[in-house]
C-alpha cells in the first residue's frame, strides 16, 4: 500500500470516528443528558467545557500518532525521534485546545449577552482574526520560523508536506512558500511556483476561496445554532460543536469539486506566463514524490476525497484553454476556519492528520 494510501484510511477512519460519535451523541441528546443546560452562567461552566476540549485531544491522540509518527517512519519520512515528536504534538494540541476553548467561551458569552446577532458578529470577528493571524497562529503551534524572499515569506521546517500558501486579509496578504521547495526544485521552477502564487492572487482565486470558505462556514454556524436553539449554555455550545462536525463532513464531500478547478487554473495560467511546460511538469512530479506520491488516481477516488487533483490530471490540463474559475483552495480554508465553528474535523482529515505543522497552513497545490 501506498503511503499517500495509507493516510487516505487513516484519515477516512478518523472522520468516521467523529461523525459517528457526533450522530450519536446528537441522537441520544448526551449533551443535555450529561451537561449543564443553564443558560445563567457558573464557575462549572469553564471546567466543563475544559474537559469536552481534553475528551477530544484524547480521542483524536491515537490518530495523530498513527499519522504524525507511525506512518511516516514506516515510510521512510522525516520523522523526529518519539520523545520529539510527543514535546512537539502536546505543544500543538495544548495551544489548539486553548483556542478552542477560547471560542468556546467567546460564542457562549456573546449569546448569553445578546443572542444571535452579537454571537453572530462575534464568529466572524474569530474567522477573521484566524485568518489575519494564520503566522502568528503557525508559529505558537509548531514552531515554524518565517523569512523573507523576494516578497514573499518562507516556511522553514524539514517537513516535506509544509506547502505554505497566503497569510493575512487584503492587501495585507503575504506570498507563503517553503523553504525546502528552494532545495527540492532548481531554480527558475521555484521561481515559476512563486510566480504561480502571485497568479493566484491577482487574479482573485484566493479571494474566492476565503469567500466561499467563510460562507460555508457561516451558513454551518447558522444552522446549528437554530439547531441547538442558541448556545447560551455548556450543553448547547458542545451541541453546536457536534452539528458543525456534521456540516464540515458534508463540506469534506462537496466543496473539492469547487477547489480542483482553481488548481488547474492557475497551472495553466503560470505556463502562459512563460513558465516552461516541461520544467513546471517535472517540478510537480518532485514535489508530488516528496509529498504523497501518487501520481494518478482513480476519478471516484479524486472526486470524494482530494481538492487538489493528481499530477497527471494537472499535467494533462496544462495545455487546456476552456478552463472555468474556481476558489483556490476552498476546502481546506474552510477546515482551517471551522476552529470557529467548533468542528472536530478541522485537524481529523488524511493531509494534516498527526501534523501540528499544517494544522493551520494545510496542504496546498
Amino acid at each position: 500500500m501506498s503511503y499517500a494510501r495509507a493516510r487516505l484510511y487513516l484519515g477516512m477512519s478518523c472522520v468516521g470516528m467523529w461523525v459517528t460519535l457526533s450522530g450519536l451523541a446528537l441522537a441520544f441528546a448526551l449533551p443535555q443528558r450529561l451537561l449543564s443546560s443553564s443558560s445563567s452562567g457558573a464557575p462549572s461552566d469553564v471546567w466543563q467545557l475544559a474537559a469536552f476540549v481534553f475528551l477530544y485531544a484524547a480521542a483524536q491522540a491515537t490518530f495523530d500518532f498513527f499519522g504524525g509518527f507511525v506512518l511516516p517512519k514506516e515510510y521512510g519520512r522525516y520523522t523526529p525521534s518519539l520523545v520529539g515528536f510527543l514535546k512537539h504534538w502536546f505543544r500543538a494540541t495544548a495551544i489548539h485546545g486553548t483556542i478552542l476553548g477560547l471560542v468556546a467561551l467567546a460564542l457562549l458569552y456573546a449569546d448569553r449577552t445578546a443572542g444571535f446577532g452579537l454571537t453572530l458578529l462575534v464568529f466572524l470577528a474569530i474567522s477573521l482574526l484566524l485568518l489575519s493571524g494564520q503566522l502568528i497562529i503557525s508559529r505558537l503551534i509548531a514552531g515554524i520560523v518565517v523569512k523573507p524572499h523576494n516578497g514573499a515569506l518562507l516556511l522553514l521546517s524539514p517537513y516535506s508536506h509544509l506547502t505554505g500558501g497566503f497569510a493575512g486579509l487584503g492587501k495585507g496578504t503575504k506570498i507563503v512558500m517553503p523553504g525546502r521547495w528552494q532545495d527540492d526544485l532548481p531554480p527558475k521552477v521555484f521561481e515559476a511556483q512563486l510566480e504561480r502564487r502571485r497568479l493566484i492572487l491577482e487574479g482573485g482565486s484566493r479571494r474566492s476561496g476565503l469567500i466561499g470558505a467563510l460562507a460555508w462556514n457561516t451558513l454551518g454556524f447558522i444552522l446549528a445554532y437554530l439547531a441547538t436553539g442558541g448556545v447560551s449554555s455548556v450543553a448547547a455550545i458542545v451541541g453546536f460543536s457536534l452539528y458543525n462536525t456534521l456540516w464540515a463532513f458534508l463540506g469534506v464531500l462537496v466543496l473539492p469539486s469547487l477547489s480542483r478547478p482553481a488548481v488547474f487554473q492557475a497551472d495553466a495560467a503560470v505556463v502562459r506566463h512563460g513558465a516552461d511546460p516541461r520544467d513546471f511538469s517535472e517540478g510537480l512530479r518532485v514535489l508530488d514524490q516528496h509529498q504523497d506520491d501518487e501520481f494518478s488516481r482513480t476519478s471516484t477516488v479524486e472526486t470524494v476525497f482530494h481538492p487538489i487533483p493528481s499530477v497527471a490530471n494537472r499535467i494533462g490540463k496544462l495545455s487546456e484553454t476552456t478552463l472555468g474559475p474556481g476558489a483556490w483552495h476552498l476546502a481546506r480554508i474552510a477546515l482551517y476556519l471551522s476552529w470557529a465553528n467548533l468542528s472536530f474535523l478541522s485537524r481529523a482529515v488524511h493531509c494534516n492528520l498527526g501534523r501540528p505543522e499544517v494544522w493551520v497552513f494545510l496542504p496546498s497545490d
